[in-house]
């Protein structure tokens, strides 16, 4: 072989770069790669965030659900518990403390408590009922005045130990003594009102208060049965009389907050619904 046949051979081995067809090729391979992998993580963080918001939406039906049920299933239409039945709200005596009177003083007009638990209020819009044990019945009357531990006139239970808390009542109740079961309620309405930014939201007024306060949501309008409560008498019947129902039906439908692009449709909140039934105590 000829030196420059030798060469020629070398120069062909040790050659460097790309032709500019093969970067043609690369640069179409990359690009199809890229845009694959940028396809899988669109999707993914369009997934990740509507997960995000069906579990913002699903909390606060969870929510709303167990703070109505919780005061529904307290409460005895029978005994006056509930005094008014609307379709979107509903207003009762809402239990917020409860205790063992185990002192009274000389009148019977302060009970002192033990195992005291929650909170007493002395407002207009706060009442309390005992059981009596020996009429086997329960006792209703306006809370006069609430005493911290070792207050009022009963510092001690009759066995010796610190009250833990006093209850003043507007008058004494007959037929209470040590043992009796003591409740403390709150007339409060739970209902769906509107923001200022036109969300509705489900929200408590105690009392006579004119505003709701905000409590969870928001919720879809009225009109798409963002909160809907139906009422039962003991036969099973629709009833729109508060001291007949037994038996309630709550429906709520709920928004996210924030919103999320939906196939075929424009970017909207999640919305998702949930329906229990609750049956009063009696």
């Amino acid at each position: 072989m000829s030196i420059s046949a030798v060469t020629r051979a070398i120069k062909d081995t040790g050659r460097e770069g790309f032709t500019i067809a093969e970067i043609m090729v690369y640069m179409a391979i990359s690009i199809v790669v890229i845009g694959a992998m940028y396809q899988v993580l669109m999707g993914q963080s369009r997934w990740y965030a509507k997960e995000r918001e069906l579990t913002d939406v699903r909390s606060t039906l969870r929510a709303a659900a167990e703070i109505l049920a919780v005061e529904v299933r307290m409460a005895s239409a029978s005994g006056g518990d509930i005094s008014v039945i609307k379709r979107d709200s509903v207003s009762l005596r809402s239990v917020q403390g409860s205790g063992t009177v185990c002192g009274m003083n000389a009148g019977g007009t302060q009970l002192g408590l033990m195992a005291a638990s929650g909170e007493f209020f002395s407002t207009a819009d706060d009442s309390v009922m005992i059981y009596s044990v020996a009429e086997d019945a329960w006792k209703l009357d306006s809370i006069a005045a609430v005493y911290a531990a070792g207050g009022g006139d009963v510092a001690t239970c009759d066995w010796g130990t610190a009250t833990e808390a006093v209850v003043g009542l507007g008058a004494a109740v007959s037929g209470v003594d040590v043992g009796s079961e003591l409740r403390a309620f709150r007339h409060v309405t739970y209902g769906i009102y509107q923001e200022t930014d036109g969300r509705w939201w489900m929200g408590r007024k105690v009392g006579a208060a004119a505003n709701y306060e905000r409590l969870v949501g928001p919720l879809l309008a009225p009109a798409d049965s963002g909160l809907a409560i139906y009422y039962y008498d003991d036969s099973g019947a629709a009833t729109a009389i508060a001291a007949d129902v037994k038996l309630v039906e709550i429906l709520l439908r709920a928004e996210s907050l924030g919103s999320v692009r939906h196939p075929g449709r424009d970017v909207s909140p999640q919305v998702d619904s949930l329906r229990t039934r609750v049956v009063l105590r009696g």
